[in-house]
């Protein structure tokens, strides 16, 4: 090994591949490795915003280590301000970093310097591209563009063209993706928590305007349960200033065209509402629209004899409907 004992640290957030080849290279590169993961206060100190809480993101560092078997040569823990044991622990003899933190590690060596500690060298790790080329982050994972592994989902959809539904899925799609309402008065979502509130089909977002409730993505055909019942926005309740996006996308299928129509919206997505009118049926959209959507966004959709079904998107959720659609028919 070249080090006898390397220190990394981070906010591991959506535990990703970028931050499994990162953790691998450490101990490719060391006979020991600190793991710092920045506690839930430090990280509301140091960038803001949200992400896992700490335990969580704890538990998923820890399941990887072992899961690779580097337990018994790692150390995780806790890191309740910017150096951790770096000032400290005089057996750390490399640090490794990534371009984006090396103002950090100039910090910490800086520190080192003042207290009579020699600076220790720093090796560079590359940050992980996913797919589309572009690096992997939690921020892109969270926006709903990749997953875990750096799938860009709006590249994977487009590249498959049209979707068509296999006969054999059509039971499996019939069961609810969440929880379902028989009384939209029950509905109390928070809009300021989540990222994205949509609505998939007439009778639900109808329902949604007679009670008051807020959304900011609608999908219609003006169709009820596929019979003709609108002829335009304002017969549902809209006040017909809101953004139109029209686009085609026959019954049984997921329409390319759909797919586009749904990415452009959700990169405008704002409080002001915007509306996807589809000439077809809108049925097979909440799929692909979980799928783009960012993560904590709740989607609102009917199901037949069932109800009203609240749909709350997490990675969980994207990788069980990828799965789905990786079993759907296409044509180019």
């Amino acid at each position: 090994m070249k080090y006898k004992h390397i220190a990394i640290g981070g906010t591991f957030d959506l535990l990703h591949l970028g931050h499994q080849e990162f953790i691998e290279h450490a101990f490719s590169l060391g006979e020991r490795v600190t793991i710092g993961i920045t506690s839930d206060t430090l990280v509301r100190k140091l960038k803001g915003g949200s992400l896992t809480d700490f335990d969580n993101r704890f538990k998923s560092v820890c399941n990887f280590v072992k899961l690779n078997k580097f337990s018994s040569q790692a150390s995780i823990i806790q890191l309740d301000d910017f150096f951790g044991p770096t000032l400290k622990d005089k057996t750390i003899d490399c640090l490794l970093a990534t371009k984006d933190s090396l103002a950090g590690v100039k910090m910490i060596n800086e520190e080192r310097i003042k207290l009579g500690l020699r600076a220790l060298p720093v090796e560079i790790f590359s940050l992980v591209l996913g797919q589309d080329k572009k690096t992997i982050s939690s921020k892109r994972i969270k926006s709903g563009t990749i997953n875990r592994q750096g799938l860009n989902y709006y590249e994977y959809l487009i590249k498959k063209g049209d979707l068509r539904l296999p006969e054999n899925l059509r039971v499996v799609l019939r069961k609810p993706f969440g929880k379902v309402y028989k009384d939209l008065k029950k509905i109390k979502h928070m809009k300021d928590k989540m990222s994205l509130v949509a609505t998939v089909g007439d009778f639900t977002t109808q329902g949604f305007l007679r009670h008051g409730l807020f959304f900011n993505l609608s999908l219609i055909d003006f169709k009820i349960q596929r019979v003709d019942s609108f002829k335009k926005v304002e017969d549902l309740g809209f006040s017909g200033e809101e953004k139109i996006i029209k686009v085609a996308n026959p019954p049984g299928i997921v329409s390319r065209a759909l797919v586009k129509a749904l990415n452009t919206s959700l990169n405008e997505i704002s409080n002001n509402k915007k509306i996807i009118v589809i000439d077809g049926e809108e049925d097979l959209a909440v799929l692909v629209l979980c799928l783009l959507a960012p993560l904590n966004s709740v989607i609102y959709y009917g199901l037949r004899n069932r109800g009203m079904i609240e749909t709350v998107v997490d990675l969980n959720l994207k990788d069980k409907l990828q799965s789905l659609i990786d079993l759907f028919g296409y044509d180019d």
